[in-house]
């Protein structure tokens, strides 16, 4: 928004020429602050849902959009806009999303809006006899992305269980075979095999349906391959909670203890790249990954790998009035 306008909203005197001063961005920050809060109800569920939190910048217009000011920068409050941001806390991915905007001044009732999710963009615009901004759900295969621990299986050959207890079955009746012939002392062969038959039957019912024998060795170069995918999407998800305990918590299944801040701190520059507003982008693909190199090793008595990997990401960032997007980065770690 324009100063312009929330200072006119709020009865205050507005002057274009004023320097951005430390004490103005201040007051701005609580005017824009006091006056946006509740402003705009947002509809979850068919609930009034309540921002977790909420973000104040100072922004001005240039040829790529918009760019975050800094701090330390001079800038008249004519040239200013306001950016505000409120960020919703939800379990999983909800059936529906509704804005009252009521926000609009007498030169400018009609706003454009933009609805982003894993479908795609949906430009639309607002008017004050329209003024809602609706989203449904209409993804039928959705899945959350997953920032849980990466399991490797060790190697094992797999041998049905069913085999198996029919090898060990036929050799006990060899077995025993043989001995009646030699011995004869049996007179009731028939009962004797259906009584082992039976009791061979309950064994084998609660029995697994498989049984898996450890093998030596390691993975292969295309499995490491799809280890290391695997473990920067998750990364990439968990990098998406918007709450720094919750990220750390994500972080957690991902991250040995020993250096987690040093680590985090260099991923942050990969997972969270900087916009050309100032603003976190997150990484939404990851193509071309290739193993560089891999070796076991074993940390605190536990197998692990050095694994050296390259690869090629897109990265993309919700900037003020459009969405900036970075394809081709190549990333090694």
């Amino acid at each position: 928004m324009r100063p312009k306008d929330l200072l006119r909203w709020t009865d205050q005197n507005f002057n274009a020429w004023q320097p951005l001063t430390t004490k103005k961005r201040e007051l701005l920050r609580r005017t824009t602050l006091k006056y946006l809060r509740g402003k705009n109800p947002t509809t979850i569920d068919r609930e009034i849902s309540e921002p977790i939190s909420t973000e104040i910048i100072f922004l001005k217009a240039n040829e790529a959009g918009y760019t975050k000011i800094t701090e330390d920068e001079s800038i008249e409050i004519g040239s200013l806009l306001i950016g505000y941001r409120e960020r919703f806390k939800i379990k999983e991915l909800p059936q529906s999303v509704s804005i009252d905007w009521t926000i609009f001044t007498d030169a400018i009732n009609s706003v454009p809006t933009l609805i982003q999710d894993p479908a795609g963009p949906f430009p639309t615009h607002v008017a004050p006899d329209f003024p809602d901004i609706q989203w449904r759900n209409y993804l039928y295969d959705y899945r959350a992305p997953n920032s849980g621990p990466v399991l490797i299986e060790n190697p094992s050959a797999v041998i049905p269980m069913a085999v198996l207890f029919g090898f060990c079955i036929f050799i006990f009746f060899i077995l025993t075979l043989r001995t009646r012939r030699v011995e004869a002392k049996n007179k009731h062969p028939i009962l004797f095999y259906s009584i082992v038959l039976i009791c061979a039957g309950a064994i084998y019912y609660t029995l697994p349906g498989e049984l898996r024998i450890p093998l030596p060795g390691t993975v292969n170069k295309k499995e490491l391959e799809q280890m290391v995918e695997t473990l920067l999407k998750r990364l990439a998800a968990a990098y998406e909670e918007p709450q720094t305990e919750a990220l750390n918590t994500r972080l957690s299944n991902l991250i040995s203890d020993e250096n987690f801040k040093n680590t985090t701190t260099n991923l942050s520059h990969i997972f969270q790249p900087v916009t050309s507003s100032g603003n976190s982008g997150s990484l939404r693909s990851i193509n071309n990954l290739e193993v560089e190199y891999a070796k076991h090793i074993v940390i605190n008595g536990n197998k692990a790998f050095r694994i050296t990997s390259k690869w090629q990401a897109t990265a993309e960032g919700y900037n003020w009035g459009q969405i900036e997007k970075n394809a081709g980065n190549k990333g090694k770690y």
